[in-house]
């Protein structure tokens, strides 16, 4: 990959660098989510999806790495880890108002609403 010129990831494939970083996502979300147990718990999520939001963040560090800047792929990957936990928990949380929680709360309202209709 032309991104990964003369570093230790040159001459692999993207699938092989992901396979290679793979244990850096679990390894971000223990140490810079101590409670990560908790974090899931209050923004209602699974841990996998923890995890899955990381491994997202982890493509994305692979795709738009520059091996020019000064950073090491390996820190610019853990940034890439947590920003994309951050903020595709932000988005997905249902403790906070989204797009996805009022379409929820909508199914919700149009259901008791013609439920109540029928009742009558």
């Amino acid at each position: 990959m032309q991104n990964f010129i003369n570093t230790e990831f040159e001459n692999m494939t993207e699938e092989e660098i992901y396979m290679s970083n793979e244990k850096l996502v679990k390894a971000t979300i223990r140490r810079k989510f101590p409670n990560y147990r908790a974090y899931c718990q209050v923004h209602m999520i699974e841990l996998d999806d923890l995890v899955q939001q990381g491994s997202l963040g982890l493509l994305n560090a692979i795709r738009t790495y520059d091996s020019k800047s000064d950073s090491s792929f390996r820190t610019y990957a853990i940034n890439r880890i947590c920003w994309s936990i951050s903020d595709n928990t932000r988005k997905e949380s249902l403790r906070t108002f989204n797009t996805r929680s009022s379409e929820v709360v909508g199914m919700s309202s149009i259901e008791d609403k013609i439920g109540k209709q029928e009742g009558d």
